[in-house]
């Protein structure tokens, strides 16, 4: 592209390799701290690693500034979002409910269940988040509860002689119900 000064000004320039090595080094800096959110979220512990890279493949960092509201209570929910870097305030009713801070998770009662946001999270401070849009987080929770599934029954007595090939097959048979108090 050819480009034309309208004033007098001054231009930094790149060389393309430099720019690519930069571009591979980030690259690499971002799938590190992918790997190392999704290693703190106890949620999605019982997930198998190849499963997990594959989330990590479509996770998205984004940014937001102190005092941006990232989630409002009685909105529909269609992301789920693990901190990177700063905090949030957790607000429900207008009461500070908690502060979460890098490694910690939110957003995921709304997907899980269907519902609305269950309250407010607001930045304090510049703030990265890793997130997970809704059909996404959908898609790998069924996998994740069938793993939760299997984890479950290869720890109950009764299934104990069962292979794991077997408990796989009960587990992708059962079905979790909402049971309202």
């Amino acid at each position: 592209a050819t480009v034309h000064a309208v004033s007098p000004g001054k231009l930094w320039k790149m060389d393309r390799l430099v720019y690519q090595a930069l571009k591979i080094a980030f690259s690499k800096h971002v799938e590190e701290r992918k790997n190392i959110a999704l290693q703190a979220v106890p949620l999605l512990q019982a997930l198998p690693r190849e499963t997990k890279s594959k989330l990590g493949e479509v996770m998205v960092l984004e940014e937001f500034d102190g005092g941006e509201l990232i989630i409002r209570q009685g909105e529909p929910g269609d992301k789920f979002y693990i901190i990177d870097q700063g905090s949030v305030n957790v607000v429900i009713d207008g009461q500070h409910v908690t502060t979460l801070s890098p490694g910690t998770y939110f957003g995921e009662r709304a997907l899980v269940h269907d519902d609305v946001r269950s309250a407010d999270v607001v930045t304090e401070v510049l703030t990265t988040c890793f997130s997970i849009s809704r059909d996404v987080f959908k898609q790998f929770f069924e996998s994740l509860e069938h793993a939760w599934t299997f984890s479950v029954l290869r720890d109950t007595p009764i299934f104990a002689s069962m292979s794991d090939m077997h408990l796989l097959q009960v587990a992708r048979c059962m079905k979790s119900v909402h049971v309202p108090p």
